[in-house]
């Protein structure tokens, strides 16, 4: 049989190519067996012709992504090709590199308990992506229901998929089901998906700050730069902001009892982060006055 995308990207050199063997698995040959992730908890099978090392390669380029630069991309075949090549020099034994091994390991953790049907692959985006999001801010406590939300979603999911042509302006359809149907590797469509399944998933847990009083935690931050249309909220403004400059302003002042909460933060370029008592009160009657949640100033 000839050859498919990925086994081709299988034989390409550099160090990207090696480190997706090794996670993804390639249990034909001993050196890759493949993480417990993929093996266990998405039950890859050793006929699959590349399907899961396929799959670790999209998973990777979009945390990759999303850390570096705070946005979604593409994840089809030309993006693939591209990221392969460009990185070459890709490091394996990176922070970033060995952070996703320890995202895996969480989620062998808290879903590998054979209790499940086999993870699908959009699902296993968002998992990891949300996991990333979850690991350094918060205390433990959502790990106890992170199985129990996350099997909850995916019921509805289900339904929804199964009442779609009944009643398509379900939510669960509308907004999650039918975007894992078509272009389904486009960063607009993982994005929409991504920021439903957040939602619902941080609804159902119980997400604690480990440092309350130091600011908004990395889920927090993401919702509002989405929210806020990663476009700075200071008033006159209202350019984009780049993850890398993205801050979270409290409306209400912290130490005038403002909470940390997706309803008093807002997005401003750091630059333009009010921090005199005028400005802030200024910002803080804008706000008022145009009615939140944000739109581009």
């Amino acid at each position: 049989m000839p050859l498919n995308s990925q086994e081709k990207r299988d034989a390409w050199p550099g160090n990207f190519t090696e480190y997706i063997l090794k996670i993804g698995g390639k249990p034909e040959i001993p050196r890759y067996p493949g993480h417990e992730f993929f093996r266990d908890v998405m039950k890859a099978k050793a006929t699959n012709r590349g399907e899961y090392r396929q799959l670790a390669a999209q998973i990777v380029i979009l945390y990759q992504t999303r850390r570096q630069t705070g946005k979604f991309c593409d994840i089809n075949a030309d993006a693939l090709d591209a990221f392969y090549h460009k990185h070459l020099d890709f490091d394996r034994n990176s922070d970033d590199a060995k952070r996703f091994s320890q995202i895996l390991d969480v989620l062998t953790h808290l879903l590998g308990d054979g209790k499940r049907n086999k993870i699908r692959g959009h699902e296993a985006i968002g998992l990891v992506l949300l996991v990333d999001s979850l690991l350094d801010d918060y205390t433990r406590s959502w790990q106890k229901e992170f199985a129990d939300a996350f099997d909850s979603f995916r019921l509805k999911v289900g339904q929804a998929t199964q009442e779609r042509f009944d009643d398509p302006s379900s939510e669960y359809w509308a907004h999650y089901g039918q975007l894992t149907r078509a272009n389904s590797d486009r960063a607009i469509s993982i994005e929409r998906r991504h920021i439903f399944f957040v939602d619902k998933m941080r609804a159902t847990m119980n997400l604690q700050l480990k440092d309350a009083t130091r600011g908004f935690g990395q889920l927090e931050r993401e919702i509002i730069y989405q929210r806020d249309q990663k476009c700075c909220q200071v008033p006159g403004h209202g350019e984009e902001v780049l993850w890398a400059d993205a801050e979270i302003h409290h409306i209400q002042q912290h130490t005038d009892g403002g909470p940390t909460t997706l309803g008093n933060g807002a997005l401003v370029h750091k630059a333009c982060h009010p921090k005199s008592q005028k400005d802030v009160a200024a910002f803080a009657e804008h706000w008022r006055a145009r009615g939140a949640p944000a739109r581009k100033p």
